[in-house]
């Protein structure tokens, strides 16, 4: 509920706003565990009409990392990917695929592996066979998430402790926006200390002669 306060404050109860910083935040987080600095991640279509909610072709979300530069900067360049592929997402998927000469996989969504959903702004996310969909909404005293995904391919302590990475990441985000990429928070003080204790424990034992 914290971080729900200080990121209603920071988006001026702005819904687009409020997904902006979600998927700034979950391809920072990507950014960490793959190290790749192209960060795909899908996005249902944008919903101009509040009393319609029909499934729409989702879209693709590109955006370049470099981890030097500050998570606002950042924040800038998400939103005006965001913007332009709202503005042209009625480009439909399937022709995307074939001018991408992308090669079709069964069970396998062929142009993204995770999408990022916030119900008050899109429209159903079609089963387009990706790994992980995140799934927000605000309510009246937080912002909750709910994330599903195959589990032919993780296992569900590998989700629950990558939706802690996703929570550090946005509060070490909301509270220093103005910080380098490299420097946002991922890891849990437990998982900073198995680190500087258990996995950096360079004590040789002398081996027997």
């Amino acid at each position: 509920a914290g971080v729900s306060q200080r990121l209603e404050k920071m988006t001026g109860n702005s819904p687009f706003l409020l997904y902006t910083m979600l998927m700034a935040v979950l391809k920072a987080c990507l950014y960490r565990y793959t190290g790749s600095s192209t960060i795909v991640v899908g996005s249902p279509a944008y919903r101009r009409d509040e009393e319609t909610n029909e499934q729409a072709d989702p879209l693709v979300m590109i955006d370049d990392i470099d981890e030097q530069q500050t998570f606002r900067e950042f924040l800038m360049t998400v939103r005006e990917t965001l913007s332009e592929a709202y503005a042209r997402q009625s480009y439909p998927l399937n022709n995307l695929v074939k001018d991408l000469e992308f090669e079709q996989v069964e069970n396998k969504c062929p142009l993204f592996d995770i999408a990022l959903v916030l119900k008050e702004i899109h429209c159903e996310l079609p089963q387009v066979k990706n790994d992980i969909t995140m799934i927000f909404e605000r309510t009246p005293d937080a912002v909750r998430g709910s994330i599903f995904y195959n589990p032919q391919l993780y296992r569900r302590e590998s989700i629950a402790r990558f939706a802690g990475h996703f929570v550090n990441v946005l509060r070490s985000a909301v509270d220093n926006v103005n910080a380098p990429i490299a420097a946002l928070e991922m890891l849990s003080a437990e998982e900073r200390r198995q680190i500087l204790t258990e996995w950096n424990d360079t004590t040789a034992h002398p081996s027997s002669l």
